[in-house]
């Protein structure tokens, strides 16, 4: 896939918010260079899903009680926890080549300051992450009756597994 077959809205984030950030020369090179990282993220992202018992959704209620997982228009990654109390663990993970976000974030006290939706911003509080790029994919735990441990466990261990991928792709990447 080419930075030209992105979806207009990604291309312009891209642009404005990796690219420039990053350090890197906005120039086709470039372009096509983070549009390969950016699908083979996409691509290790969903094909996680279907292992781990999600489905994906276009929104989430703020009030929901299972887990789920969030692709931005960045290619960071947002593991949302179970509801526990009136709070989550939030674990997000970014695209590791912006100077702007820190490379990982992790609260065990946050929560959702509005319901979710694809091509929206995620809004948090009670954490590091404030707010997140617009999201391209949220999935969600297909179990309503999964443990909570096992949900946290699911999530974190998803986490994990796809940001060790997003660290592979990060490699095919050069940033001077």
């Amino acid at each position: 896939m080419k930075f030209d077959d992105m979806d207009p809205r990604i291309q312009n984030h891209i642009v404005k918010n990796v690219l420039k950030p990053s350090g890197l020369e906005i120039n086709d090179i470039n372009k096509e260079m983070m549009a390969t990282a950016w699908f083979n993220k996409e691509e290790a992202f969903t094909s996680q899903l279907s292992s781990l018992g999600m489905v994906e959704v276009e929104t989430l209620s703020s009030d929901e009680k299972r887990a789920a997982l969030a692709l931005t228009f960045s290619g960071s990654l947002i593991g949302i926890g179970p509801m526990e109390g009136n709070h989550r663990q939030v674990i997000y993970s970014s695209i590791g080549m912006r100077r702007d976000v820190p490379n990982q974030a992790v609260s065990d006290n946050s929560s959702l300051d509005s319901d979710l939706s694809v091509g929206e911003e995620a809004h948090f509080s009670g954490g590091p992450i404030v707010k997140s790029s617009p999201l391209y994919k949220i999935a969600l735990i297909k179990d309503e009756v999964l443990p909570i441990e096992d949900q946290r466990q699911t999530i974190s261990e998803a986490t994990r597994i796809i940001t060790e991928e997003f660290v592979d792709v990060n490699k095919t990447v050069i940033i001077d």
